[in-house]
């Protein structure tokens, strides 16, 4: 014969998955939240009685494993409490970068916006570009029209990269290709084509500090609760890499809101200043959006330019 689990039953499982879920969050202030959760949980179990229809011994056995669990817990919950107190910040800045570039490999389309700063002498100015992204290797960029009446689109489906000028054939080939190309146009101004890349870079040649938590507007116009994390390049032999590198991220999601990136120019510099990638929504996409046949129309021409690693 079946037995429906009991009320108490539910309560603690309740109670254990908050604590189990307690022992993963990185930082105190959540930890402060579910500890309050479980308390609560705890006055209610006890007000909770046993359905008259178990017999003494399921009962008991209930109540031992019940024990049980909350002493593991507890053990869990005691453990990441003193874990936490030998956490650096830079070990608090990495895990905030990393948890963000787990939500940016999840197969959701994604919208940013990057404002790229050009500086010409003393004179600087903005271009707009808008980015998708879908997952860790699909991506479209439309950069704006700069002699004609039609935009230059970059993107890739997956497998291929490709690229649809204003005017002239469609480009095909692999990222090395891509990459070859894009260092070939002077025009073209945006060095970052996916958030995972930025990220990944950040995390590894960057120091890195947690600055605390802030909120900021986005540019949808809410305020969204970030963990901010700035990241200052170990070596400045590469000039062609941002000095720092500025993130913010949901607290809740890991969603990247802001990545700012700045790059070192003196007086009479000309060349990239300032980098910003700033989350927008999740719009619902065309089917073919990551396809370059989703961004032109009638009879073009297909030119291939796979290039290998090493040539």
């Amino acid at each position: 014969m079946n037995i429906e689990p009991s009320s108490q039953d539910r309560n603690r499982e309740t109670l254990i998955d908050a604590l189990l879920r307690a022992a993963f969050v990185d930082e105190q202030s959540a930890v402060a939240n579910r500890v309050d959760q479980v308390i609560k949980q705890i006055e209610l179990e006890k007000s909770v009685q046993h359905r008259p229809s178990i017999g003494p011994t399921l009962a008991m056995r209930r109540t031992w494993n019940h024990w049980v669990s909350m002493v593991i817990a507890a053990s869990l919950l005691g453990a990441m409490f003193v874990g936490l107190q030998f956490l650096s910040p830079a070990q608090h800045a990495l895990a905030a970068i990393e948890r963000s570039l787990e939500a940016a490999e999840e197969q959701v389309a994604r919208k940013y916006l990057i404002t790229v700063t050009l500086k010409d002498g003393k004179r600087s100015r903005e271009i707009e570009n808008d980015l998708y992204v879908e997952g860790n290797d699909r991506f479209v960029l439309r950069h704006p029209a700069i002699l004609s009446d039609a935009d230059l689109w970059i993107g890739k489906n997956g497998q291929t990269t490709w690229v649809v000028p204003a005017i002239g054939p469609v480009l095909t080939g692999n990222d090395v290709a891509l990459s070859r190309w894009l260092n070939s146009q002077e025009q073209f101004s945006t060095p970052y084509l996916h958030v995972t890349t930025i990220l990944a870079r950040m995390s590894r040649g960057y120091r890195l500090r947690k600055l605390g938590e802030s909120t900021i507007r986005s540019v949808a116009g809410n305020d969204v609760f970030c963990r901010h994390v700035v990241g200052e390049l170990k070596s400045e032999a590469n000039q062609s890499l941002p000095v720092t590198i500025e993130l913010w991220s949901d607290a809740e999601s890991g969603v990247a809101q802001r990545i700012v990136a700045r790059w070192s120019l003196s007086g009479s510099d000309s060349g990239r200043e300032k980098v910003v990638i700033e989350f927008v929504d999740q719009p619902d996409l065309p089917d073919q959006w990551f396809e370059a046949e989703g961004h032109y129309s009638g009879s073009r021409g297909k030119i291939k330019f796979d290039i290998k690693e090493n040539e």
